[in-house]
């Protein structure tokens, strides 16, 4: 049972992978982020944060004004180049 629990979260990952993947050899940045939001209203997940070759966030889940409970995703807002 174990095995096929693993197997099937292989598989899922390999999908989401796909997906995104094809969204950006696309440059369909509407469908990344929409696949980013589906992402990150499945249970378990608290925050979907995608950053560029450069350590640049580039989509979060997190809203402005939610910021002040949270910690800023933008880890560059604060930490410059460390």
């Amino acid at each position: 049972m174990e095995s096929t629990i693993q197997q099937s979260g292989n598989n899922v990952c390999m999908f989401v992978e796909g997906a995104l993947y094809q969204h950006m050899l696309e440059n369909d940045r509407t469908a990344l982020r929409n696949t980013l939001d589906l992402i990150n209203k499945m249970p378990g997940i608290e925050d979907v944060n995608m950053y560029d070759d450069q350590d640049n966030l580039v989509h979060s889940s997190f809203l402005d004004d939610t910021l002040m409970t949270h910690s800023n995703p933008n880890c560059k807002e604060c930490h410059g180049n460390q």
